[in-house]
């Protein structure tokens, strides 16, 4: 259970590194003394980093995570895989204008809207 929590936590610093560098892109403000190509490549380097702590998380094998939260988290699978949405406060209602089919799908599909 451990190394499956260190690497969720890692997974939401990656989040959080890529929000900050998101908006240092929009901006252009320089607030990260890092060129738009420092900050793209940064942001991909991020998105695999994600993509590959993610798998580990959710399915094992990987990093020292020997069983992902998909085989011991039945909480787990309630949120990221089945229908409708609860991990909002209304989980009945999942609409949104940017994600029309959120209700037929869990959070795992809506993460990968950002990947």
């Amino acid at each position: 259970l451990g190394p499956t929590t260190d690497h969720a936590g890692y997974r939401r610093a990656l989040v959080r590194a890529a929000a900050h560098l998101t908006r240092e892109l929009i901006l252009d403000d320089g607030f990260s003394r890092m060129t738009k190509g420092e900050i793209a490549g940064t942001l991909e380097n991020i998105m695999l980093q994600y993509v590959d702590f993610d798998h580990a998380v959710r399915r094992g094998d990987s990093y020292g995570v020997k069983e992902g939260a998909d085989v011991w988290s039945p909480e787990h699978n309630e949120v990221m895989y089945h229908k409708g949405c609860p991990w909002r406060e209304n989980p009945d209602n999942c609409t949104t204008a940017d994600y029309p089919d959120a209700a037929e799908q869990g959070l795992y599909a809506l993460s990968l809207q950002f990947v």
